[in-house]
């Protein structure tokens, strides 16, 4: 199989160490898994026992803090105080405190990664911190301490991006809020006095002195600015460290590689979302993309956010993301090798595009370096694969090592790629019996390849690439020439096909390139929510368990949409009120007009008294009412009761005349007193006579003679006496007893409709600006202008001249660009952004909707619910005319309620009258004087 195949990794080249040495890990090895793996180490020479294949990926320098890590939480407290209400305001300096800790958390992490744990000062730059470390300095960060940094990182960046959604133009509202920080990039020159190589040890002046050449520095670039760069730069930080972790990560197992390549493509999509913002900015530049203060004496230009630069960073991690994938293609040996030919094409493509930023002119190659390099054999009509991209444009600044490095990888995949071409065409070849010329040419091609890639190791500013990764190219590319060789005396002696010129892409194409890698969509509670319109972003939110230090702090104009969305739900639901009121009245008139449910109640009345002689309920409780019960605690004799009530009558009467006969006779002290009472005494004796006459009346008699009649058929029921109601009767009645339930279910179902909805609105407004705040924690914009524009972004702007389309350039919006002028005065009327109104839309739908609809349902139409009570009203009126039972029971029954009727009147005389008599008789009794009034006026008041 040869040298080449799983040991070969095509990712293994370290870079240079020069002005800005990249940054590179080793993967951990079952020997030494439990030292602390340097976060960036040196390339070995050779191959040490323990780890026998390093396996080395770039990481990228990361920006550092400068001065005090405060302010925020102050700035902060001093907005909420103008423009917040006092509840707001106090939440809001409660946690000024956790956020200034948040931020000096998130500044360590990023000064332990600008180190790289070698216990540099905190005056030396990233740059050479990881000079340092590339220079044998083993004490680099461990896997948990890149996840602890990770963890801070995350955190202060959401909080960042909270502030930013909740605070309208974050920069000017912040003015009290200034940072510093290095970039990432640039180097200290020896003049500047913040020069970092005054606190290097020794050992690394050595190597520099061993260099024999002043390293080429420039100035290093301090930015300054508001709240725009310190999310800029925590993002930036933050993708750095995904990076780190990537390379941090043991690629001997397949779980480690896919960890690996996740951590690459996480960091390509947060690089990517940098980049995206920052071309927004068009031709303002970076500095105006991030909000950066510029000096008049700041002759240095911002290099790590500049969208080059973050081009660069981007396509670097999808081409080692890529890496990664055909490593665990190549280590599972179950791949087709024209699979794994395609992965290593693209993964060429990748490295291509990342050379393709720099602006970096080729030198001219150590003519000494590339005999040694090359041998005896050399190849010269390599000058037949010119790289793929632009050298005249592209990001400056950078050191040779990094576009060397890039080239070099992407020499080294075009190489693989041709080995499994030939590969799969040697399998064709056995099995077709053709494709042997085909299979000579890509193994042609594959040492061509080879040759470039150490022509490019070969020049001066690629002189501290890996040895390792030299001699495993040089390894296949005698590997390739001596397969091409054996191939070709095979088929010029047995197959004689022709071998196509390995220049010739139309008769040798290359692989087209299986696209793996892409780059992770961030995090929206990172970078905002992901979309184009409004919709899409709020679908795209998801809520997160995790709470934002400003939970609760809304901006005015939010405040006001959540305002207006109470206030809709509340003026539905009175709506809902209002036309329940209505479909009551349209109901409770119709009811009164047909005299409903009383008709159905006389019915059921008079067919319970024709079948057994029952009582209606409500005749019971009229007699029972009376003083002595029904008929007077008699068995059925209403004359007696009366007759017995009109003698107590007569004896009250009696009593009356003798006490007011005794009081007129009276002549003692207080006689002028009780004369005075007597005075006030009336009492009718005519009322009393008509009375007595009534009770003793034959018609009265008659009338309660068929009142006992009742109550006896009541207590003790005769079947001859019993009627049965025609079965039109029954069944008309039960269908409008039945109509009139239906009707009264109906008119609950809505009431009760109106109550939930009525209940749903008056919570809905709360409930609303909960979920609309943890949202705003996930990404959601809440502020006008937040939200990206589809007209402010267009892929044909970006000046790219390499070729490649990006598709991932389609999936996700970047940030609008920046105010160019700061709008501290238009805080009053800042906007809700359309984010919010879209959710509030589809809140409404998802949760109003439902009860309206609910409701809606429930309300329905009540006139054809009346139409049909009206008709069934009517079937039983018709049917109670042609009834003769029911006009016999009806007839008999009012009879008998009439006679109760009499009979609970009369009653209610005759104990008026009593009690009439009984009170004038205690009143001409009494012989005492009464008391004296107390005074009101003069001396006895």
């Amino acid at each position: 199989q040869g040298p080449w195949k799983p040991a070969l990794d095509w990712a293994a080249a370290a870079p240079c160490k020069s002005f800005e040495p990249p940054h590179d890990s080793r993967r951990l090895s079952a020997v030494d898994s439990s030292k602390r793996n340097a976060f960036h180490l040196a390339a070995r020479a050779t191959l040490s026992p323990e780890d026998p294949k390093p396996k080395e990926m770039l990481a990228l320098p990361p920006k550092r803090p400068v001065g005090r890590q405060t302010g925020l939480g102050d700035a902060l407290s001093s907005y909420a105080g103008k423009t917040h209400s006092g509840t707001e305001a106090n939440r809001a300096r409660a946690a000024s405190a956790s956020l200034d800790r948040c931020r000096a958390a998130a500044a360590e992490a990023a000064e332990e990664l600008a180190r790289g744990g070698t216990g540099g000062t905190s005056s030396e730059s990233a740059a050479l911190a990881v000079a340092s470390a590339a220079y044998g300095d083993d004490t680099g960060l461990t896997e948990a301490a890149l996840e602890n940094c990770s963890r801070d990182l995350r955190r202060y960046a959401r909080e960042l991006l909270a502030i930013s959604r909740r605070v309208p133009d974050a920069d000017a509202a912040l003015d009290g809020f200034l940072c510093e920080w290095d970039d990432g990039w640039a180097t200290p020159s020896k003049t500047n006095p913040r020069d970092a190589t005054r606190g290097l040890g020794s050992r690394f002046r050595r190597a520099l002195r061993n260099d024999r050449k002043k390293p080429t520095v420039n100035k290093a670039s301090r930015q300054r600015g508001g709240l725009r760069l310190e999310r800029g730069a925590t993002l930036y930080n933050l993708a750095a460290c995904e990076a780190a972790q990537g390379c941090q990560q043991d690629r001997s197992s397949e779980q480690g590689i896919k960890r690996a390549c996740r951590h690459f493509q996480r960091s390509a999509g947060l690089f990517e979302h940098l980049r995206r913002t920052t071309r927004t900015a068009g031709r303002r530049g970076a500095a105006c993309a991030w909000g950066c203060l510029v000096f008049e004496d700041d002759e240095a230009d911002l290099l790590d956010l500049s969208s080059p630069c973050l081009d660069f960073c981007e396509r670097l991690c999808l081409a080692q993301a890529q890496a990664c994938y055909y490593e665990k293609a190549v280590a599972g040996q179950s791949v087709a090798p024209p699979i794994i030919a395609r992965l290593a094409a693209h993964a060429a493509h990748l490295y291509w595009r990342a050379r393709a930023v720099c602006s970096y002119v080729p030198e001219a190659e150590n003519e000494a370096k590339l005999n040694e390099l090359l041998g005896e054999e050399k190849c010269e009509d390599t000058d037949q694969l010119p790289p793929s991209y632009d050298t005249r444009k592209g990001v400056a600044g950078l050191d040779a090592s990094w576009p060397c490095h890039a080239e070099f990888q992407a020499r080294c995949f075009e190489a693989a790629s041709s080995y499994w071409a030939a590969k799969s065409k040697a399998k064709d070849a056995e099995d077709h019996g053709e494709g042997y010329g085909l299979q000579v040419a890509y193994l042609d091609r594959c040492e061509r390849e080879c040759v470039a890639a150490l022509k490019v190791a070969s020049r001066p500013g690629a002189k501290r690439l890996s040895q390792d990764a030299i001699e495993q190219i040089t390894d296949m590319r005698q590997a390739a020439a001596t397969q091409r060789t054996a191939v070709a005396r095979d088929n010029a002696q047995i197959y004689r096909e022709t071998v196509p010129n390995w220049s010739d892409v139309t008769q040798v194409p290359r692989p087209l390139g299986a696209r793996l890698a892409k780059a992770t969509v961030p995090d929206a509670c990172l970078v905002g929510a992901p979309g184009r319109t409004p919709e899409a972003m709020v679908s795209a939110v998801v809520p997160s368990d995790e709470i934002s230090l400003l939970r609760g702090l809304l901006p005015r104009g939010a405040r006001s949409a959540l305002e207006a969305y109470a206030d809709r739900c509340r003026r539905d639901a009175r709506e809902c009120q209002s036309r329940v009121a209505d479909a009551d009245d349209l109901v409770r008139a119709a009811l009164q007009s047909l005299s409903l449910p009383q008709v159905v109640n006389d019915v059921d009345n008079a067919q319970n008294f024709a079948t057994h002689g029952a009582l209606p309920k409500g005749l019971r409780v009229a007699t029972a009412s009376s003083g002595e019960g029904l008929f007077g605690g008699s068995t059925g004799s209403s004359l007696l009761a009366l007759q017995k009530k009109a003698s107590e009558l007569t004896q009250a009467r009696l009593r009356s005349q003798a006490a007011l006969t005794a009081a007129r006779a009276y002549s003692g002290d207080a006689s002028q007193h009780v004369r005075q009472r007597l005075a006030q005494i009336t009492i009718d004796e005519a009322d009393d006579d008509a009375l007595l006459k009534v009770v003793s009346d034959d018609a009265t008699k008659q009338q309660l003679a068929a009142l006992d009649g009742a109550v006896g058929r009541s207590t003790k029921a005769s079947v001859e006496e019993t009627l049965t109601l025609s079965d039109d009767v029954t069944k008309a009645a039960q269908a409008c007893r039945e109509a009139c339930s239906a009707v009264d279910r109906s008119g609950r179902g809505r009431r009760d409709a109106a109550k939930r909805v009525e209940v749903l609105a008056s919570e809905e407004a709360q409930a609303a600006a909960k979920a609309l705040d943890a949202l705003c924690d996930a990404g959601l914009p809440l502020v006008a202008g937040d939200e990206p524009e589809v007209t402010r972004y267009r892929d044909s702007d970006d000046d790219d001249d390499t070729g490649d389309e990006r598709p991932e350039d389609e999936d996700v919006l970047p940030l609008p660009p920046p105010p160019t002028t700061p709008r501290r005065d238009d805080t009053k009327t800042v906007e809700a952004s359309r984010c919010v109104h879209a959710f509030l839309e589809r809140r409404y739908a998802s949760e109003m909707a439902p009860a309206f609809s609910e409701f809606a349902q429930a309300l329905g139409d009540p006139r054809p619910a009346v139409e049909a009570l009206a008709s069934t009203a009517s079937l039983l009126d018709e049917a109670k005319r042609r009834d003769p039972s029911y006009r016999s029971a009806r007839d008999a029954l009012e009879k008998v309620v009439a006679a109760a009727r009499l009979f609970e009147e009369l009653v209610s005389r005759l104990e008026t009258r009593c009690t009439a008599h009984m009170n004038a008789a205690s009143e001409a009794d009494r012989r005492g004087s009464p008391p004296p009034k107390p005074g009101t006026t003069g001396l006895d008041a």
